[in-house]
């Protein structure tokens, strides 16, 4: 039969995954001891040393006490202790320690007046039902026996944070071990939990009516009980998650990857088909930046087909087959590449459509305009998007223009340049 504790039960109440890691299937993965947590340990065994000398009549000095600190300090210490916050060294916190346990000793001392030791680091068991279901243990700090018939249960805390009264009559912990002293001792007629917040040298004292302990042993029995119930133990994600040692293995943190069906494999593969056509071309395209020609008979013929696909949809429309191309487009791939080259997106007919791209597909031009001085007695129509300040080539700059009903050809005629268009390359 299992046997359960408060740090288990909360455990599941924070995470039932870490639950399921740290007390039923534990993985391989390394424990985290943060230096506080070591802290604590420590201060918790110098003044378990110090109680162990009262309770053979021996009081000892301070300077032994802080000395036995250290010494446990010394023999404790390992390279596991992680220190997080990183602005504070080891030295820091060991000072801290220690004045934790001078404060505690000057504040207590001689130590006559607290009663008689009835346990130091105490083991307890016990049932929170009838018929001994659901069982319990726990680990009191200190038991103490102030008056006949009263009990103190005194637990240390080395916490950087001090908490309310009111956030201590809530605690659980010494409300079930309260349950236990009162099954090992039923002549206890008062039962009163004291924490030693040892960081700010202050006592925070609470004794529990009997329905705050009814409804703590309830609490601990539905818990249990939803324990046994779980199957899958899944992660609950909270601002705790920064501190679990379970980081590394936890499926919240570490989503499985996605199952991949037929479909999906189809799409992978035609995918990395893609990917893979893609960094031809690229590298094609490199080469001819390069300068090498050996790839130029396939960019021609790639671009002789965009040609024809343009120039068989001319007629009286005037415009091409692709989504009202303007018949100066047509008069722009009839003229020949440039000697040496291929045309690119940059050249005279990559600016030509790039133009025509940005202007409207249908529009009346607006009213005449005033060329540059040097131009003064020329008038042409605005256009609805001029292209200017790029470089022009000969017999082509006019073609970037919208010329106000005039073809690319008429407007070569007013300037006695060559009138029909050239032959295919």
């Amino acid at each position: 039969m299992p046997v359960y504790s408060h740090s288990r039960l909360t455990t599941f109440e924070q995470c039932p995954k870490k639950f399921y890691f740290r007390y039923v299937k534990r993985p391989d993965v390394p424990e985290f001891k943060g230096i506080e947590m070591f802290l604590g340990s420590v201060a918790h065994k110098a003044l378990e040393n110090l109680y162990r000398a009262l309770l053979v009549s021996k009081v000892p000095a301070k300077e032994d006490v802080v000395k036995d600190y250290h010494s446990v300090w010394e023999k404790e210490w390992g390279d596991d202790v992680t220190i997080v916050k990183e602005q504070y060294t080891a030295d820091d916190y060991r000072r801290t320690g220690e004045r934790c346990v001078a404060d505690y000793y000057d504040k207590h001392h001689p130590f006559d007046g607290e009663g008689r030791i009835l346990g130091l680091e105490e083991n307890v068991r016990f049932a929170l039902d009838d018929a001994g279901q659901y069982r319990m243990q726990g680990v009191i700090d200190r038991l103490m026996e102030p008056k006949p018939r009263e009990v103190e249960i005194h637990d240390y805390k080395s916490s950087m944070r001090l908490p309310s009264q009111d956030d201590m009559e809530k605690d659980r912990q010494l409300a079930l071990y309260g349950i236990g002293v009162r099954q090992t001792m039923p002549d206890v007629g008062r039962v009163e939990f004291v924490w030693h917040y040892l960081v700010f040298g202050r006592e925070i004292r609470v004794s529990p009516t009997p329905a705050k302990v009814e409804d703590t042993r309830r609490w601990a029995v539905s818990t249990i009980r939803r324990i046994e119930r779980e199957e899958t133990f899944e992660p609950r994600e909270s601002v705790l998650c920064n501190w679990c040692d379970f980081q590394s293995v936890c499926p919240a943190k570490n989503p499985a990857p996605p199952k991949v069906t037929p479909e999906r494999r189809e799409a992978l593969k035609e995918g990395a088909a893609l990917v893979d056509k893609w960094e031809e071309l690229e590298g094609r395209r490199k080469t001819l930046e390069k300068g090498d020609r050996r790839g130029e008979g396939a960019a021609q013929g790639a671009r002789r087909k965009l040609r024809d696909r343009f120039l068989r949809g001319g007629g009286k429309s005037g415009h091409g087959p692709a989504q009202g191309i303007p018949r100066r487009a047509h008069d722009r791939l009839r003229e020949p590449r440039p000697p040496g080259g291929v045309p690119s997106a940059g050249g005279p007919v990559g600016r030509v459509f790039r133009a025509e791209a940005r202007r409207p597909q249908q529009g009346v031009p607006h009213g005449p305009i005033r060329r540059p001085a040097s131009e003064k007695n020329r008038e042409i129509t605005r256009p609805a998007r001029r292209v200017e300040d790029q470089p022009q080539e000969e017999g082509v700059g006019e073609a970037a223009t919208w010329i106000g009903g005039r073809s690319a050809a008429a407007k070569a005629t007013s300037t006695g340049r060559r009138t029909g268009p050239p032959p295919f390359p």
